[in-house]
């Protein structure tokens, strides 16, 4: 563990920072456009809900996606930290283990952030949800032509359809989860790679613009959205709401997600290697 000495330094730092607080914004996001509209719905129809669905639904469609990946380049904005004293620590360490400690911030933060907000959908929806690997009532009443209205007036709260017609819950939860957790893994690692090579701006820049593109393409619903994360982190873009269509296979987004880490993780022990470490960087 004494190898992980600036992982744990660094963990214990970034949970008392001030920017804890914006974890908050995925929380009232979540709060009031998915898990406060689901138990009014639930209510409405005096159905319970499965104890999955609210955080399936924040997973489960384009703009909650980019809010949830967002908030997180955000939470780790400040690492790594190449101000003060790092080039100490660096030399102190060694650039292999400093990276490592990196990369072990990246994955640690990425599963608090996810099981943070997990929590947080059965702390509001958990008493009124079963556990059973069976869709709700609500859900299933919600899709019916009938209450297109109430389905229009709470777009963000709405399971997509083909999460539903494809996968049983206990599926869709594994699947989604270890997507997202692969796609901001990805895009920490990619902070990492390109502060170390350019600066902190140009990670920032190169983010911003990677999750712009990829949520502009999808909007669009162009083939060009396979490119970008994403799209593949989503598990209900993979096939057509209400016909037996694969659009995409999930199979080939879980291989570009991982080959993207991979690949990362090579090119950001090539960066920490070959480049010069500059106070200032940030």
């Amino acid at each position: 563990m004494k190898r992980l000495s600036l992982m744990r330094s660094e963990l214990t730092r970034w949970l008392r920072s001030d920017k804890q607080m914006l974890l908050a914004v995925t929380l009232i996001y979540s709060t009031s456009y998915i898990l406060l509209p689901l138990r009014e719905i639930s209510a409405y129809f005096r159905e319970s809900l499965n104890l999955f669905e609210g955080f399936l639904t924040l997973l489960g469609n384009g703009f909650s996606m980019m809010v949830v990946v967002l908030v997180y380049l955000f939470l780790i904005i400040d690492y790594p930290d190449l101000t003060g004293n790092a080039l100490f620590v660096i030399a102190r360490l060694g650039r292999k283990r400093w990276l490592r400690n990196q990369l072990a911030f990246v994955y640690l933060t990425s599963a608090f952030y996810l099981l943070a907000v997990f929590l947080f959908s059965l702390l509001l929806t958990g008493d009124l949800s079963f556990v059973a690997n069976g869709w709700s009532n609500t859900m299933r009443q919600l899709l019916t032509e009938s209450n297109a209205d109430l389905r229009t007036q709470n777009m963000l709260a709405v399971l997509h359809e083909s999460i539903q017609n494809y996968y049983r819950p206990y599926e869709a939860m594994w699947k989604s989860t270890l997507l997202m957790f692969l796609q901001i893994t990805l895009f920490g690692q990619l902070q990492i790679c390109l502060t170390v090579r350019f600066n902190k701006l140009a990670a920032v820049f190169v983010n911003l613009l990677i999750v712009s593109a990829g949520a502009l393409f999808w909007n669009a619903r162009h083939w060009a959205q396979w490119f970008f994360p994403i799209s593949n982190a989503t598990v209900g873009w993979h096939h057509a709401a209400f016909f037996n269509q694969e659009i995409f296979p999930l199979w080939g987004s879980a291989l570009y997600l991982i080959a993207g880490n991979l690949l990362l993780l090579l090119y950001s022990g090539y960066c920490a290697k070959r480049c010069d470490f500059m106070l200032g960087r940030n």
